[in-house]
């Protein structure tokens, strides 16, 4: 894939053993993956990009899933 066709993960977690470990996996299979210690981290990431796969009100969604 190339970076504009590669699927954004986020993680958010508040252990950053485990934070980091996801970041690391998510990277070595080739995905991009950005790693935040809280929510409101992750508004803010998601605020200020553009949605390639989904809107601002699903990733909302499916983050209260």
């Amino acid at each position: 894939m190339t970076p504009a066709n590669t699927p954004l993960v986020y993680i958010v977690d508040d252990e950053p053993t485990l934070r980091d470990a996801l970041l690391g996996l998510l990277k070595s299979v080739g995905l991009q993956a950005l790693a935040m210690d809280d929510i409101e981290m992750l508004l803010t990431a998601i605020t200020r990009s553009e949605p390639v796969a989904c809107s601002w009100a699903s990733s909302i969604q499916r983050i209260r899933i």
